[in-house]
This record gives structure tokens, sequence and C-alpha cells, in this order.
């Protein structure tokens, strides 16, 4: 295991003198000692850079992308994430939300970000009432427990502009 540990340091640790960038300058600067010094300080610059900008294309991607990053990538779909959601709905939100904002208004889009947040699929029902109108019936084993005012933002967020809701909550049987 030290072994390991010591190649990995060596492997880390190139000597000062040679520089990977000598080999884009004309042969006369390629032996010279001191330049090899000289490049290497600005290598040692930039190498973190390099590395970060070698997996850049995972910020962009809610699934990889680190949790800090999460609500600025949200902005940029036009969300504004709730931070006391858990991290994996908020993540499966953002994935999401091209695809919700494309059918927002509709009964499935509400159906699908209603399932997200509770973890099963709500009741959306639309003919039983007047017009305009829609019931919204979740099923939760502890319907005390459920946050009805966060509930009745996300049915307000997505439902069409012109219409009146009500939410009815049961308990599982």
């Amino acid at each position: 295991m030290t072994e390991m540990i010591i190649r990995e340091t060596a492997v880390e640790r190139e000597p000062l003198s040679h520089s990977q960038w000598l080999a884009y300058l004309p042969a006369i600067y390629q032996g010279d000692p001191f330049m090899a010094r000289f490049l290497r300080i600005f290598e040692e610059t930039w190498e973190p850079l390099e590395r970060q900008l070698g997996v850049w294309h995972h910020y962009f991607d809610p699934r990889t992308t680190p949790s800090e990053i999460l609500p600025w990538l949200a902005t940029w779909l036009g969300l504004v994430l709730d931070e006391s959601w858990p991290e994996t709905q908020r993540r499966q939100l953002v994935q999401r939300a091209s695809e919700l904002y494309r059918w927002r208004g509709t009964a499935w889009a509400l159906r699908e970000y209603l399932t997200l947040y509770l973890g099963s699929p709500p009741e959306i029902v639309e003919e039983e009432q007047p017009p305009f109108h829609f019931l919204v019936r979740v099923r939760t084993s502890q319907p005390d427990d459920l946050d009805r005012e966060r509930v009745h933002r996300i049915i307000e967020e997505m439902k069409p502009a012109h219409t009146q809701h009500t939410l009815e909550v049961l308990a599982d049987e």
C-alpha cells in the first residue's frame, strides 16, 4: 500500500525541469533548462484549471453537478429550487424542467410535477367540477404532515391561468 502511495506521489510531482509546453516552442528553446523551469511555473498555475475544464460538462448535467451548483443550473431553466426538497428530488426537477414547461398548463405536466414532489401520482379530476375548475386528489399515509401550501404553489405554477382548483388530501387505506 505504501509503494502505491509513493508511486502516485511520484507521478503527481514531475521534476521542475520537465515542461510539456516545451514541445510547442521552436527547437532552439527546447533544450534550454531555464526555459523549461520558466514554463513549468506557468504550467503549475494552469494545471488545476485544465483539470476543471476537463470535467466542465458535468456542471451542466443535473445528475452529476455538485449540489452547490444545482440552484445556478436551475436558474438557466427558469426554476427557483425549494431548498427544503431533498436533493434527489431537486435534481429530478431540474432534469425534467424543460419537458414539464413544454407541457405546462396540462393535466399531464401537473401530475408529473406533483409526482416528483409527493412520490406518488395524484388524481386530477376535471369532468365533475364547474367549468374552468378541477380537483386534485392526493393520497398520503400521513395527511397531517403534507405541506399543503407547497402543493398549492406547485398547482398554481403548473395550471392554466384561467382555472381554479380544489385540493383534497386523503389518508391511504
